[in-house]
């Protein structure tokens, strides 16, 4: 697939959600909150529920990426297309090569030049497989 900078996406593939804290950035992964109708940041250990496109204050409806190809925000720089990415990072939410026992999010399939952390890669959300 050649990288195109645009969200590649299935009609029905997203859900509204409110943030339950204010999200000051958007590309990030983020998990159901305990209500289920809201979300926050994911953390390591988190599976992740989706993909905010843009930051959102709590409480304000905003949409949520289920599957298809979506850019997220990189948190580290050992990320190779091909690898699977779960969330983390020093900045909550946003994608780290996949480690063994952590929930996959989804599949890197391209970024543009060299990666550093808070560039954009693109996500393939439906390409998970388990790491245990």
């Amino acid at each position: 697939m050649a990288y195109t900078g645009k969200l590649i996406n299935k009609p029905g593939r997203s859900h509204s959600k409110k943030p339950a804290a204010a999200l000051a950035s958007g590309n990030r992964f983020v998990t159901l909150d305990s209500d289920q109708e809201s979300v926050v940041l994911s953390s390591a250990d988190d599976n992740a529920y989706g993909v905010i496109l843009a930051p959102a204050l709590a409480g304000e409806v905003i949409e949520v990426v289920k599957g298809g190809t979506v850019l997220v925000e990189s948190g580290a720089t050992d990320i190779a297309i091909g690898d699977y990415v779960m969330p983390g990072g020093s900045a909550a939410g946003t994608a780290l090569k996949a480690t063994t026992g952590k929930a996959v999010a989804g599949r890197c399939v391209a970024f543009v030049g060299t990666l550093a952390a808070g560039d954009l890669i693109s996500v393939d959300l439906d390409d998970k497989k388990s790491l245990f």
